[in-house]
């Protein structure tokens, strides 16, 4: 499934997952201690968002992709991650996106590597089964 979509956020924004997966009822609490702000709308903004799921569990990307975008991220696509499910979940990122894509590994608690041959100004946030244990994005991978 492929969705395009853009939001804007005012000022400094938090990652709420609230509302998350419409479609396979999940819902989320916010960022949970330790974590850092999301990007800015303002930030997020130019750069587009790919989500991928890497689990078993339907909607997982879906679900990321929705809340991400609520904070102003361009979503280009959601789907599964080639090859299936993985044990860890990983941020990648293209030439002009490594900002963004740093602020939101710092916001997950997660590291953010720069992708060889990574489209540019596009961040990759692939969900693996580690997922329901990366505070704000938890509620999507339970």
């Amino acid at each position: 499934m492929s969705s395009r979509a853009t939001a804007a956020v005012a000022g400094s924004a938090m990652i709420l997952l609230a509302g998350c997966g419409a479609d396979d009822g999940r819902s989320a609490a916010g960022p949970t201690a330790g974590t850092s702000a999301a990007p800015t709308a303002s930030d997020a903004s130019d750069v587009m968002l790919d989500a991928q799921n890497g689990t078993e569990r339907p909607g997982v990307a879906s679900c990321i992709a929705n809340a991400l975008a609520a904070q102003g991220f361009v979503v280009g696509m959601t789907s599964h991650a080639a090859g299936g499910a993985r044990a860890r979940s990983s941020i990648t990122y293209g030439s002009g996106a490594e900002s963004v894509a740093n602020a939101l590994a710092s916001h997950l608690g997660m590291t953010a590597t720069k992708a060889v041959g990574g489209q540019a100004r596009t961040v990759a946030l692939i969900a693996g089964n580690d997922a329901a244990t990366i505070g704000p994005v938890a509620a999507c991978a339970k």
